[in-house]
């Protein structure tokens, strides 16, 4: 695919997107509170997935690819059966908008993340909570599970990385480095390494075995608003406002 394509259809802005674990379809939701569901390739529509009732923030898919995550502005996290888009599940997660969610790599556990003083890990599938983190005082999130599923990273409006059991919900400690807002949290491919960003573009690359700070980047400008790292882990892109950064990851 040598040129850009729009795919038309959302009436709002586009929060979120994801591709199916197989590759063949992407999923995508925002403003409108509906998902939709394109095969890739011919990038045509072919579900919709109705039910929020306000923006969706943030989707996952279960380890197996059977089960769709979603949160909303509208306080709930829902479950449906992929790719039928039957709606298996909807509770009310939160207080006030949900902005991050995320499996465990065991798909026993669900995290979400809100702009409410909590991080609240749920059961899979009965989406019982089984446990209640209070992290920032405003807006938590995003949260991702260290690759052996007995830890939570999570960020938020606050200068450090919060690290949680998840077996327990106990706070285990704090990662510093950061200015106000760590938006960014996500794993290397290979799981070795831990990548957070804050709003100020400070990005820290951390071992995940042992949380040694093994680079830390300044990229240009605020208001970084996310991250994705290549297979190979030797490129960074770092979104931002009005563009990309491409930070190159090699020694």
């Amino acid at each position: 695919m040598n040129e850009s394509i729009i795919l038309e259809g959302h009436s709002g802005h586009v929060m979120c997107a994801t591709f199916s674990p197989e590759g063949k379809k992407l999923l995508s939701a925002g403003f409108s509170g509906e998902l939709f569901l394109w095969n890739v390739g011919g990038w045509k529509k072919i579900n919709a997935f109705e039910g929020h009732t306000n923006s969706v923030n943030a989707l996952a898919f279960s380890p197996d690819g059977k089960t769709l995550a979603s949160v909303s502005t509208d306080t709930t996290l829902r479950l449906w059966s992929y790719p039928s888009g039957k709606l298996l599940r909807s509770i009310a997660a939160h207080k006030k908008p949900v902005i991050s969610v995320r499996f465990s790599p065991d798909g026993k556990l669900l995290a979400t993340a809100s702009y409410d003083p909590f991080i609240r890990l749920w059961s899979f599938p009965a989406c019982e909570e089984v446990a209640e983190m209070k992290g920032y005082p405003k807006n938590n999130g995003p949260v991702v599970f260290s690759p052996d599923g007995k830890q939570l990273f999570s960020g938020g409006l606050g200068s450090s990385v919060l690290v949680w059991s998840a077996s327990s919900g106990e706070k285990l400690e704090e990662l510093p480095g950061h200015k106000t807002g760590v938006m960014a949290v996500i794993l290397s491919a290979d799981n070795r390494n831990l990548v957070t960003a804050d709003y100020h573009g400070t990005v820290i690359v951390r071992s995940t075995k042992d949380r040694k700070v093994l680079r830390t980047i300044q990229t240009q400008g605020r208001g970084m608003m996310g991250l994705a790292l290549s297979p190979q882990g030797k490129v960074l892109a770092v979104t931002k406002p009005n563009g990309v950064d491409l930070v190159s990851l090699d020694d």
